[in-house]
């Protein structure tokens, strides 16, 4: 309803198509930060990695055993997937061994840091690319009036569906602890899942992922439907394989 009357109201549909360039505004400047910010701290984490004590000699081998094959160079996915050993920090020793803990924190920081804001920039992208769907259409609307008609209502009314929830989107997996500090938890199986997938989790697909995890690990049963398109194939099936796989299982 409010819809149609913005569309039959040429002061109201002028006004909309305000908002929704003010809006485009705004999140093409935050997929900028975002963006930018992701590449900094990708360049400083890789950076991180490579850090060396002042010994020259440590320097010397570190640069020769590298050059010459004999030692991996760590790129940021291969970074990134590192989130998932138990074994992280003798994964990383292997890269380079003269690592120092507080190297390896800041790097880890840095890493997790980048994927949240790579995750959020290509949710942005996706906020950007519907405020561009819905100001089309309302341009095209407000240029002719015989296209004010029912087909043209049902497709700005889909498309704004469709950005409100994607503009309201959040992430439904970190939790926060209130205490003498604010510290924030996260699983790293569902940040690089969506890093991956280049997606973001529904706190639906969250909550049925962890009740199906819960039932497995007290050795129950749990069977659960799912309407199409909720993610059986592309999300809840390959998060379990992820979770509750193992070299055996």
């Amino acid at each position: 309803i409010q819809i149609r009357n913005m569309l039959e109201d040429s002061a109201k549909l002028t006004e909309t198509i305000a908002f929704l360039d003010r809006l485009m505004t705004k999140l093409i400047q935050l997929h900028t930060h975002d963006s930018q910010l992701a590449q900094e701290c990708i360049e400083e984490s890789l950076s991180s990695i490579c850090s060396i004590n002042d010994s020259e000699v440590d320097h010397s081998l570190y640069n020769l055993t590298h050059e010459s094959g004999q030692a991996p160079f760590c790129s940021f996915e291969m970074f990134a997937s590192l989130l998932l050993d138990n074994s992280f920090r003798d994964r990383l020793l292997v890269y380079n061994p003269y690592l120092t803990p507080v190297a390896e924190k800041t790097a880890e920081n840095l890493l997790v840091g980048a994927l949240f804001s790579l995750n959020r920039a290509g949710q942005v992208a996706r906020c950007i690319t519907n405020v561009a769907d819905v100001l089309d259409l309302c341009k095209k609307v407000s240029c002719a009036s015989e296209h004010r008609n029912e087909s043209a209502i049902k497709a700005i009314s889909l498309k704004s569906s469709s950005l409100a929830e994607l503009l309201c989107t959040r992430r439904g997996y970190p939790t926060v602890e209130s205490g003498e500090s604010l510290t924030v938890s996260y699983d790293p199986r569902f940040l690089l899942f969506e890093f991956t997938a280049n997606m973001m989790l529904r706190d639906s697909q969250i909550r049925l992922v962890r009740r199906f995890v819960q039932a497995f690990e007290s050795g129950g049963s749990l069977c659960h439907q799912l309407i199409m398109g909720a993610g059986k194939t592309t999300v809840i099936a390959p998060l379990l394989a992820l979770i509750l796989g193992s070299p055996s299982r």
